[in-house]
């Protein structure tokens, strides 16, 4: 897998941050009652933090695979050295 370029990364940042300040903006400038307005704002944070935590999971979960695909791929490695030396 190929290294991301720092201008992808920048980005990135740049329009994660920008979603949440136009979205808390949509909450603050709405025309409800502050409690309504609290409540949104909460369930934006909430989720928020849980796209961190699947994309986090998600890497985690790709990082695995591929030790176990490295582990696999020695084996066979192993096993094939050992059978050309014996043939």
């Amino acid at each position: 897998m190929s290294e991301q370029s720092q201008a992808w990364i920048s980005y990135s940042y740049f329009s994660t941050a920008l979603a949440i300040a136009l979205m808390l903006g949509g909450i603050w400038f709405s025309p409800l009652d502050i409690s309504f307005k609290a409540y949104f704002a909460m369930g934006t944070f909430f989720m928020i933090s849980s796209v961190i935590n699947l994309t986090k999971a998600m890497r985690d979960k790709h990082e695995g695979e591929k030790f176990t695909n490295k582990l696999e791929e020695a084996k066979t490695e192993k096993i094939l050295r050992e059978f050309d030396v014996a043939a």
